[in-house]
């Protein structure tokens, strides 16, 4: 489950995941997203006040060429 999910006005959806440590099974399923999540998913870090887009995964079939990060 990530942290939040945006729709823009065209319907697509983005989901959201505010990272702080990053567990083994965060690991896992990170790599399971390029393969199976259901839209890109945008890994955030640092601190509340001051967020920094760190990763986009886009999966395979959503533009994700070969599930790769951009």
């Amino acid at each position: 489950k990530v942290d939040f999910a945006a729709t823009d006005k065209f319907g697509r959806t983005t989901y959201i995941e505010a990272k702080g440590f990053e567990t083994d099974r965060w690991k896992i399923i990170k790599k399971l997203w390029k393969f199976y999540g259901p839209g890109p998913l945008e890994i955030w870090k640092g601190t509340y006040k001051n967020p920094k887009l760190d990763e986009v995964i886009v999966p395979r079939g959503e533009g994700g060429e070969n599930g790769n990060s951009r």
